[in-house]
């Protein structure tokens, strides 16, 4: 549940938040589609049902492995063609009023003809890192909410845990088909010849960082 928050009578003082700025924008489950694609801003801001939900900025792992993931599909050839692969912020739109920003959205050679400049209504796969303040999130909160849009595979990247699953849409539910960890390698099976060394890709991501 959101906290409350209890917005002064007087006007807003140098040094305090602008608190005014507050009575411009509609209250938590009022927010319209159109307001929230209205929005501006270089936070990670997904919408849910009326509700907008402006998530913690990732640290630089974070960032470091979703542009290996995505620079590794977007040169992934696929029976001599690419497909697109857009790493957040980007939009995957899905029903019952809900937006989203996978870390990764990859669409396969095939479905190109649905790629658009400003957001996405359906990806082949999905990849979210798992951020530590709320894991949940892209355990169980994606992916419920991934199966429902139709993605036909998510995978969870666990940086703490160094571990990646590989979950395929059956039914209308996902399956985890693998548990990739230190020293093993993740496979695909939507996205033809798109594997991930665990510990490589790791290492990788850290060997950017200043030492």
């Amino acid at each position: 549940m959101l906290p409350t928050v209890t917005i002064p009578v007087r006007p807003s003082r140098r040094g305090e938040p602008l608190w005014e700025l507050l009575e411009l924008f509609p209250e938590q489950g009022e927010w319209s589609e159109e307001a929230y694609l209205r929005l501006n801003t270089n936070r990670l801001v997904e919408f849910n049902d009326g509700c907008i939900e402006v998530l913690p900025m990732p640290d630089a792992l974070h960032q470091l492995l979703a542009w290996l993931l995505t620079t590794t599909l977007n040169t992934l050839e696929i029976d001599g063609n690419v497909g697109v692969a857009i790493p957040a912020p980007f939009k995957l739109k899905g029903p019952n009023r809900k937006w989203r920003e996978p870390d990764v959205s990859y669409l396969l050679p095939k479905n190109r003809h649905r790629y658009r400049r400003d957001w996405w209504d359906y990806a082949d796969l999905a990849i979210e890192i798992v951020s530590s303040d709320d894991p949940s999130r892209d355990y169980v909160t994606k992916r419920e909410e991934y199966a429902v849009m139709g993605v036909p595979e998510y995978w969870i990247i666990d940086p703490a845990k160094q571990v990646i699953h590989v979950l395929v849409l059956t039914e209308g539910a996902y399956r985890e088909v693998q548990m990739a960890g230190a020293g093993e390698v993740a496979v695909s099976c939507t996205v033809p010849g798109f594997t991930v060394d665990v510990t490589g890709i790791h290492s990788r991501a850290k060997a950017h960082e200043p030492r």
